[in-house]
């Protein structure tokens, strides 16, 4: 009996073993795959915080030149309008009056000399 109780003592130990074997396996597989996803989620961690580096590079030049573009239309509008003023006081007020109409220009005077008093008889030959 004493042969039985050592024969099932070894197939207990053998079947421990392997359930142990087994656990360790798991175990094993188990923490590989917790690394493998810590380094994927790093990694895409790490891929984000360059794009938002990026993005928030590309926003901070964005806004270094909408406000450069915002002082320069600001210095143009004060420049146009030191213009307006400007030009209102060398010229006298009707000037930019839109209601009145353009005076119109003074006709020229004939031509003088033979040849332009030859030359404009002859253009007003051709119109005949």
């Amino acid at each position: 009996m004493r042969r039985w109780e050592s024969n099932q003592t070894k197939k207990k130990e053998a079947m421990v073993a392997r359930a142990r074997a087994r656990d360790a396996k798991r175990h094993e597989r188990r923490e590989q795959t917790a690394v493998d996803r810590s380094r994927k989620l790093a990694a895409s961690l790490s891929e984000s915080n360059a794009t938002n580096d990026a993005l928030r590079s590309m926003v901070r030049e964005i806004t270094q030149k909408h406000v450069a573009a915002l002082a320069a239309l600001g210095v143009a509008e004060e420049k146009a309008e030191t213009a307006l003023l400007s030009a209102q006081k060398l010229k006298p007020a009707r000037a930019f009056s839109e209601d009145e109409e353009p005076e119109p220009e003074p006709e020229s005077p004939e031509p003088t000399t033979p040849q332009l008093r030859f030359a404009k008889a002859r253009s007003d030959a051709r119109d005949d």
